[in-house]
């Protein structure tokens, strides 16, 4: 999606403006504050082989840009994100007794805190998908990335320092840093950050209902937390927007339009299923609708001369419970969003939107999909989303970009070759928004309910007609200006977004403007519209 500004990432990364940083300049001092704080730790006890783990969860989040916690803190997080033995805490009562440390405080932190942790259902699928990423480098960014989300939520204090502190830590044998943080408690008394920071994150747990939200949480999931910032905050925003819209809708089902097209669709033998219960007796049947009581007609003691029961069978007088004869007819259901190339000028956004007019398409869409797949139960839907194809031509600014033959590559150099480079990054114009939709419907796509594939909008016509044939075909096109389609027992929509009220019309009419009090109320407006002609 588009570039974000300097503030906009400064506040996504959780530095919010109510929140205090303290920075920490001075590089004795930023060493003390840490090595003072690996005795603060309350999960497990502070040993030398635990050390160099957590240290490489505090570089990492310094190295991204996140606001330190204690670190006693971050090491308990982690301790009980990654599985250690927290539960049975051998040696927490017979460890070293560390001189100087607040214990009302740290019982205080483990009542508020850490209690608040164990209880949090959004922090135990948390960790049952961080412990499914890679040991080392991509535990260690999952857990920077679990932290930082903490943090903007709950908004508890944090520090900052250079991450070249760190660094020379972890080049130290652990032992002497745990006996320099030891005696410096000892002389010294604790760092007065410390206490701050603590009483700071115990006040700001007691504000918050849950850890983490759920965009948190697909992110962990579905490990988006490793990628880069522009493309996560992307990802989150479309979740953001399709909450939005869909907060916006009725909790029932919409009613349909009055006048709204429907289509025959053939029938399959596999879309037709009995309902109902047993309605009657009759004297056919198989062994498992045999009537119960039947039973009894058998001899307790087998001999040579058939039983009543035998008798009976023979003669087809047992009774079978019957079933209803009714049939089901289950309707299959098409929907095909067609994106146009021109969508990649939507990356902009309006000072009368949250976020970028790209973002509330593809929140719309997601919308669309989990609202009819939710009241759409009883049909068999399958969703095709269609984006330009490969080697189609794509307009960027005035001119028109093809696909680069094979003999001008060939002799491609200095400027020729960066113009090529261009060409070539240009084939797909909404490789962004395919990758996120890709991302949103990754389950959907596995079982086949979805599907996104690249065509040519020339052959799309004759696509749809395949699908008509055994379905009932809805077509959305979106776009800037959305190309008109005809597609015989097909209902087409054009969706234009040429502004931050979009438009909505038929195949071949003009597409009007949808009213609304502002333009996020024209948003949830084209949702309930588009709904309205496909429930």
């Amino acid at each position: 999606m588009g570039a974000f500004s300097a503030s906009t990432q400064k506040r996504c990364l959780g530095v919010a403006f109510n929140v205090k940083t303290h920075i920490i300049r001075d590089t004795s001092d930023a060493r003390r504050f840490l090595l003072q704080g690996l005795w603060w730790q309350r999960v497990l006890p502070p040993t030398s082989s635990t050390v160099r783990n957590i240290l490489s969860w505090a570089k990492e989040l310094v190295s991204i840009g996140y606001a330190l916690p204690p670190i006693g803190f971050l090491a308990d997080l982690g301790h009980v994100t990654y599985g250690e033995d927290w539960e049975n805490r051998i040696g927490r009562e017979s460890t070293t007794t560390v001189p100087n440390l607040p214990i009302n405080l740290l019982r205080t932190y483990e009542d508020h805190v850490l209690g608040k942790i164990y209880a949090d259902w959004t922090f135990g699928r948390a960790c049952d998908a961080l412990r499914q990423y890679e040991k080392g480098r991509d535990q260690a960014r999952g857990l920077a990335y679990f932290m930082g989300q903490f943090h903007e939520r709950a908004k508890f204090d944090g520090v900052e320092m250079s991450a070249g502190v760190v660094t020379g830590l972890l080049d130290m044998p652990a032992e002497e840093l745990l006996a320099e943080g030891y005696e410096s408690l000892r002389v010294a008394g604790p760092h007065p950050l410390l206490c701050v920071l603590y009483e700071s994150l115990i006040q700001s747990s007691r504000c918050i209902a849950e850890i983490l939200g759920p965009e948190d949480i697909f992110d962990l999931e579905h490990k988006s937390a490793l990628e880069e910032l522009g493309q996560r905050l992307a990802h989150r925003q479309v979740l953001q927007a399709g909450a939005f819209l869909e907060a916006t809708l009725p909790r029932h089902k919409i009613k349909p339009l009055a006048r709204r097209m429907e289509v025959p669709t053939k029938i399959l033998d596999e879309d037709m299923y009995p309902v109902g219960g047993f309605t009657s007796l009759s004297n056919k049947g198989s062994i498992e609708s045999l009537l119960h009581s039947q039973l009894a007609y058998m001899e307790p003691q087998r001999s040579a001369e058939p039983d009543l029961f035998d008798t009976m069978f023979l003669m087809d007088e047992l009774l079978y419970y019957s079933r209803d004869d009714n049939q089901f007819m289950r309707r299959r259901r098409t929907f095909v969003l067609v994106f146009s190339s021109d969508l990649q000028e939507t990356r902009f956004k309006d000072s009368e939107l949250p976020y970028q007019r790209g973002v509330m398409l593809l929140g719309l869409v997601h919308t669309l999909v989990r609202k009819l797949a939710q009241w759409l139960t009883t049909d068999a839907l399958n969703f095709h989303f269609v984006f330009p194809g490969v080697g189609e031509a794509v307009a960027v600014g005035r001119g028109v970009l093809s696909r680069p033959q094979p003999e001008a590559m060939k002799g491609a150099r200095g400027e020729l070759g960066a113009s090529l480079q261009h060409q070539e990054s240009s084939k797909e114009p909404l490789l962004k928004e395919r990758q996120l939709l890709e991302k949103l419907f990754l389950e959907d796509i596995k079982t086949g309910v979805v599907t996104i594939e690249r065509l040519p909008m020339n052959k799309l016509p004759g696509r749809c007609q395949e699908w008509t044939r055994r379905s009932m075909v809805h077509l959305l096109m979106c776009g800037i200006a959305p190309t008109r389609v005809e597609v015989r027992d097909a209902v087409v929509t054009r969706l234009a977004i040429n502004g931050p009220r979009p438009a909505l019309g038929d195949g071949t009419a003009d597409a009007v403007p949808v009213e609304g009090d502002d333009a996020c109320d024209s948003w949830a407006n084209i949702l309930q519209a588009i709904l309205a002609r496909w429930v």
